[in-house]
């Protein structure tokens, strides 16, 4: 009997079992999901953008998370010689009436004790040529890593530490009993103290199948790209994104460095009406997609 089984073997799953070996040494950990490999979904379907937690209210569970997540990223990625790119973001303000938001903006970014200055049209056209504002808020610690290659590290120390990992396991059903509970799939049946969930897109199917009523299901998103053709990869120097309309609970079409060396354009945001529609096949336009998910009640 293992002392945990984790259900997904993404970023999330994986990063917890690599926090409860650190705290826990020598605990038994099976970690179970439905794919062939670690972060198949959400961790190896996104931008890849480190964010630096400037837009979260202060003292939030969000903005302490965001700010100290951005420094053990990047300090996991040059430990292990993994890409990162701490290319700073820049946030634009373009009509009069948002540079009010900007200052909200600029003020929250130093409660949460980051480093983020303010940027005249000039300061902003030294960095951002081909960027047209009246002025803008720089913030360096933003950056870019890639979350597949993280994950896949996080895989290879976590079994190091004799963790075990299955894929093709799909969790079909779950028995809670006095003193442990019993993950099934087609394939076996296994057994723990406690489970944690970390099924991100099928996280409310896993919770009804351990039997609580969430109240809440799983209504996906998907953000599509437009990619800049190499040759103009010069006109993006750094991760360029408009100041957020209040209105509407998304960041702005923006311009993002690509650890690949792409410049990625976007995004939309429309359903996918499935919960792993990645891709629009036959649609020459949209080069590459990124996946949200909002919970619905």
């Amino acid at each position: 009997m293992y002392d945990y089984i984790i259900v997904g073997i993404g970023i999330v799953g994986l990063g917890v079992a690599n926090a409860l070996q650190e705290v826990r040494p020598g605990i038994k950990i099976l970690m179970l999901d439905k794919e062939n490999m670690p972060a198949s979904h959400q961790s190896g379907h996104n931008s890849n953008v480190v964010h630096s937690g400037i837009y979260y209210k202060p003292g939030s569970l969000k903005a302490r998370l965001a700010t100290r997540g951005n420094k053990t990223m990047f300090s996991f990625c040059r430990q292990h010689g993994l890409y990162h790119d701490r290319c700073g973001k820049v946030i634009v303000a373009t009509q009069p009436k948002e540079l009010p938001l900007l200052e909200n903006l600029y003020q929250r970014g130093l409660q949460n004790g980051l480093e983020v200055s303010r940027l005249n049209r000039l300061q902003l056209n030294e960095r951002e040529p081909h960027v047209n504002g009246l002025e803008a808020l720089l913030v360096p610690d933003a950056g870019i890593v890639n979350y597949k290659e993280v994950a896949d590290k996080l895989a290879e120390i976590i079994q190091q530490r004799c963790a075990t990992l299955i894929y093709g396991q799909m969790v079909t059903a779950i028995r809670e009993n006095s003193d442990r509970v019993e993950v099934v799939t087609p394939q076996n049946s296994y057994q723990a103290k406690w489970l944690i969930n970390c099924a991100g897109l099928h996280s409310d199917r896993i919770a009804r199948l351990s039997g609580y009523d969430i109240g809440m299901k799983i209504i996906p998103f998907r953000g599509e790209y437009y990619v800049l053709n190499s040759e103009r990869n010069y006109l993006v120097n750094h991760l360029i994104y408009p100041v957020p309309n209040p209105d509407f609970p998304f960041l702005g079409v923006h311009f993002t460095r690509m650890y690949n060396g792409k410049r990625d354009i976007g995004p939309n945001a429309v359903l996918a009406f499935k919960r792993e529609g990645y891709k629009i096949y036959g649609h020459p336009r949209f080069c590459n997609t990124n996946f949200d998910v909002w919970w619905a009640s």
